[in-house]
């Protein structure tokens, strides 16, 4: 008879996970490599040869599905790190403005005089070479009333409070030049919200009958915010409030003397990969001027078109180079774009002196002035040129000229 089995100790397994290759290899076991597996958009499957298809999970990338699939590169879909062919050379409204305002801004870059709807955060800085404002108290928007009516030499006309530029013998201007420095800053705080301050310096030529006085420092400050009403891939609609702020010496000519709000209606819509329009319309209305201060409706439209896109691989890269594949990246471009704008301007109220017309009603004054530019964009910092020439009668200046630089960040 055999003898009975010996009980052993209790043999314990524990079941280990290998974390790295090097733990297979240690346990004589080599790592398995899923098969990829293929459909094109034509509907014909197609495994890798001799590949096991059996419970291999299917992910569909860019119109295809595959396991395991090509490596991504952004949030959305397979992005080709291949150079552009002239056939994804197309910088499409959809590519460049679904994915953040800054990538269309840059991508089509906005007017030179108009502002810019989308919200976005830019340093910007203008110079501005503005000559013959032959009526700088209409309406009190350029400057306050004529200091020359605190002079006793005005008669009823008097006013002690009239906070304007004059001269020794108390005359009007015939005319001004002007030079500003305006540089603006403007912080999203949202997607659709954003809120901007700009600071001017500026230097006046005040041309009186008898003299000339020069004039300079700081001028009136503005400051508001932006909300985008309506946001999509090929257009904007934006509500904006700037408030102006009598920071500057309006004896000097700097300054209105009061302050004013100014809300608006900014809009930009793409024709095509390469055109756009945008428009503006604005309502501008002192508080708490003199007589002389007036209502003012401002508006305008301009015309954009990409006439040259070069592009460059070597680009720096920006916060935004993961969300879009090189071929369509602004980042990786230098863009020229011409531009045509026109503004005009409708005094709705308020007074104006001259010497040549003396004190007159300014409600029905209206000013229109062609703006020709280009601008020069490389990635997501720009160049503006431009020249503006007052095409009535009534005007602000005859002719000015404007370069500026934004830098989008």
């Amino acid at each position: 008879m055999a003898a009975p089995a010996v009980a052993g100790p209790p043999v314990t397994r524990v079941m280990t996970v290998a974390s790295t290759a090097a733990d297979l290899q240690a346990a004589g076991l080599q790592p398995l490599t899923p098969a990829p597996y293929y459909e094109d958009n034509s509907g014909q499957e197609g495994p890798a040869k001799g590949a096991d298809l059996s419970n291999r999970p299917t992910i569909r990338v860019d119109g295809k599905r595959c396991y395991p699939c090509p490596p991504r590169s952004g949030s959305e879909g397979t992005q080709s790190n291949a150079p552009p062919t002239s056939d994804n050379l197309s910088l499409t409204p959809q590519q460049v403005a679904a994915r953040d305002p800054e990538v269309a801004a840059a991508a089509y870059g906005g007017g030179g005089y108009l502002d810019l709807p989308f919200i976005v955060n830019q340093f910007r800085m203008r110079y501005d070479d503005a000559y013959d404002d032959n009526a700088p108290d209409r309406a009190e928007y350029f400057y306050a009333k004529c200091g020359c009516f605190r002079s006793p030499n005005a008669g009823r006309l008097q006013d002690p409070h009239a906070a304007g530029p004059t001269n020794a013998e108390n005359q009007a201007a015939d005319y001004v030049n002007y030079q500003a420095v305006r540089t603006y800053l403007e912080l999203r705080r949202s997607r659709r919200f954003s809120v901007f301050v700009e600071l001017p310096v500026q230097f006046d030529n005040i041309h009186f009958p008898s003299s000339v006085s020069n004039t300079g420092g700081f001028a009136d400050m503005n400051a508001g915010f932006k909300y985008a009403l309506l946001a999509r891939n090929d257009r904007y609609l934006t509500f904006q409030l700037r408030t102006y702020i009598p920071t500057g010496n309006s004896y000097q000519g700097l300054g209105t003397h009061h302050v004013s709000l100014e809300p608006s209606l900014l809009y930009w819509r793409t024709l095509s990969d390469r055109a756009f329009i945008q428009g503006q319309f604005t309502d501008w209305t002192p508080i708490g001027g003199s007589d002389f201060a007036g209502n003012i409706l401002e508006y305008g439209g301009a015309f954009g078109y990409v006439v040259y896109r070069r592009y460059d691989p070597t680009a720096r890269s920006t916060p935004y180079a993961a969300t879009l594949p090189p071929q369509v990246a602004p980042q990786n471009y230098f863009l020229i774009t011409p531009l045509l704008e026109g503004v005009g301007w409708t005094v709705l109220s308020g007074k104006q002196f001259t010497n040549s017309g003396g004190l007159q009603s300014a409600a029905g004054d209206t000013i229109f002035n062609l703006k020709l530019g280009v601008r020069f964009t490389k990635g997501f910092r720009s160049v503006y040129t431009g020249w503006a020439h007052g095409m009535t009668r009534d005007i602000w200046y005859r002719n000015m000229f404007r370069l500026e630089y934004r830098r989008l960040f």
